[in-house]
């Protein structure tokens, strides 16, 4: 078995250390580990260590920073692996160093899933979907592997699927990927909160699920051990006949964030465990902020349980993440595909992609994957007029009349435009999204959830309506919708 991520960064920082105490080095500060047959880095070496999804390659994009990766050793779910195996949306945990000539290197990069196993229920309307007790919400900004054909509704109860994202703080999480897990493999594997634990029975729940760890081997837990509301990754093949999942192996989660006193840290994910401003944990790690934290796209009274955070800061002696800079992550809620209009490319990592009259920016924090051509080092200079994208954004934090693209994915072209978002301005037979005009005929079919509606229903219905639309596009608006569909149904007048 591989060793963990954690587990060799331990190993490296005790020889390390060994070392130093070897030659009569001494003082204060960080080391950083010495890269694989190298030497040890010059003091004005700074470490970062990373955990985020991936937007691109091309080098690794993380977090909207590119790291160049082409001395990092690999590892997938404990085992050796290249940078060739990695994709878009899976989440990593990587220890960067930066030098004198300012380009941060990546040294040593893991992938691990988030969950995997059969889906035991679909929630359609919601966007869920349920792993073994663990429910797992699917957004506008999560990337489908081609081989589930349709995206979401190519997923059906029973089958075995491979989940990336983030753990949240109430037996829920997040996908940035999705993907069928591979053949043969029955491992069934969740990540969430420890509640209800029985230590005489050797039992805790994660989301719904009773996890049986009598014969599971127990690892990166503290010397009181196991506890309530600890974040643990759980593994195993067989459920009982209780319904138990029987664990093979119990992990404790902490953020994956190893330095040492002075390390800088970026992590992205969940806020899994809220106490106060000053007291919380994203993905596990600690963190804490003090009177010169900066904060964007929102204030400290904005940081809740679930709340989707990019943290940006100081370890401090205690491993505790000191916040320089929060930022909020907004969902994305306005979404479209359709063939590209026009296209222009800034560098190698941002530029603007126009899709039905809409022009979205596009950045390093993008997601950014092709499903046609299977490009592994797919970015915005590979799209060209006429191609199909799905694009899901955000308004402009910086103007709220733009659009920020947070993830681009080229998909075979098709007969049927899409759009989805709040509806605006409804007026019999016609109402906007994201500024498209769309005009509805009498062949448009509407839906309120899983109900067949009719057109009147439709524009009776009051509070703020999340919408989607199939229709046919000719290059100008209105976009002549064939299907209406409530995402969130509402209340009639």
């Amino acid at each position: 078995m591989f060793p963990s991520f954690r587990q060799r960064f331990v190993v490296a920082s005790a020889l390390l250390t060994f070392l130093l105490a070897a030659c009569g080095g001494g003082g204060g500060g960080s080391a950083a580990p010495a890269p694989t047959g190298g030497t040890n880095p010059p003091p004005t070496t700074k470490v970062t260590y990373v955990t985020g999804s991936i937007s691109g390659f091309g080098s690794v994009i993380v977090n909207g920073v590119r790291y160049e990766s082409d001395s990092a050793t690999v590892t997938k779910e404990g085992k050796s692996a290249t940078q060739n195996d990695l994709k878009a949306g899976e989440v990593i945990t990587l220890r960067a160093e930066t030098g004198s000539d300012g380009v941060p290197h990546a040294k040593a990069i893991e992938q691990s899933r988030l969950a995997q196993g059969p889906v035991t229920a679909i929630d359609a309307a919601a966007q869920t979907l349920t792993i073994a007790g663990i429910v797992i919400q699917v957004t506008g900004e999560t990337l489908f592997d081609p081989a589930i054909t349709g995206g979401f509704a190519g997923i059906a109860v029973g089958d075995r699927i491979e989940v990336h994202g983030f753990a949240g703080a109430n037996g829920t999480a997040v996908a940035s990927r999705i993907e069928k897990a591979d053949v043969g493999d029955n491992e069934i594997e969740v990540t969430g909160k420890v509640s209800a634990l029985d230590t005489t029975a050797k039992k805790f729940t994660v989301g719904t699920q009773v996890v049986d760890y009598t014969s599971a081997t127990l690892v990166g837990l503290p010397a009181a051990g196991l506890a309530d509301g600890q974040l643990v990754e759980v593994k195993g093949t067989i459920i009982l006949a209780n319904g138990a999942l029987q664990a093979t192996r119990v992990e404790a989660e902490d953020g994956g964030l190893r330095g040492s006193s002075g390390d800088s840290g970026e992590l992205r994910g969940s806020i899994t465990r809220f106490v106060s401003p000053t007291d919380f944990d994203v993905q596990g790690q600690k963190v804490t902020t003090d009177s010169s934290t900066v904060y964007v796209g929102g204030t400290s009274a904005d940081l809740k349980a679930d709340a989707q955070v990019e943290v940006e800061g100081t370890l401090d002696a205690n491993k505790v993440l000191v916040a320089k800079k929060i930022m909020f992550k907004r969902e994305a809620n306005f979404e479209v595909k359709a063939a590209v209009d026009a296209v222009t490319v800034a560098d190698a990592t941002s530029g603007t992609v126009t899709v039905l009259g809409i022009t979205f920016a596009v950045n390093a924090d993008t997601r950014k994957e092709d499903d046609v051509a299977k490009n592994h080092f797919f970015s915005l200079s590979d799209v060209r007029v006429g191609d199909w994208l799905e694009v899901a954004a955000i308004p402009d934090p910086a103007d709220a009349t733009k659009w920020v693209a947070t993830k681009i994915e080229k998909v075979n072209a098709g007969t049927r435009t899409e759009i989805s978002g709040t509806a605006a301005q409804l007026a019999s037979p016609n109402f906007s999204i994201g500024g498209v005009a769309i005009a509805t005929t009498n062949s448009t079919s509407f839906r309120n959830g899983n109900t067949t509606i009719t057109s009147t229903d439709f524009f009776a219905l009051t509070g703020t309506l999340q919408v989607e639309v199939e229709g046919t596009w000719n290059g100008t608006a209105p976009l002549i919708a064939t299907k209406v569909v409530v995402k969130t149904p509402e209340s009639a007048h």
